[in-house]
């Protein structure tokens, strides 16, 4: 399982429509992947009538899981920005040791 904690998705490759998450490290698979929007600068929402100008509500939208590429929409369902919890679960590695299958 591979946490990552207060990620400014606007560090990230890729653009404000597909962010990737990189890892250091080589996966097998990926099982599930959770991400949680903590701080999301107010934005204008960008509808034709609403009672609420402004918003700081994003919905996360996995784009592709095993490409680990996602995306942050706001009410208005334009990609924005913001800073946000990951969890991937993965498979782990397996590699051969000789004549020997092992994961990591």
């Amino acid at each position: 399982m591979l946490r990552f904690s207060d990620v400014d998705t606007s560090s990230l490759p890729g653009t404000v429509d597909e962010r990737v998450l990189e890892t250091e490290r080589t996966i097998a698979g990926i099982e599930n992947m959770q991400i949680t929007p903590k701080t999301v600068p107010a934005y204008d929402l960008d509808v034709y009538v609403t009672n609420t100008a402004t918003s700081e509500l994003l919905i996360p939208r996995i784009i592709d899981k095993t490409q680990l590429t996602f995306a942050l929409l706001g009410l208005d369902n334009q990609p924005r920005d913001g800073v946000v919890d990951i969890i991937v679960e993965t498979l782990p590695e397996q590699f051969m040791d000789g004549n020997n299958l092992r994961s990591r």
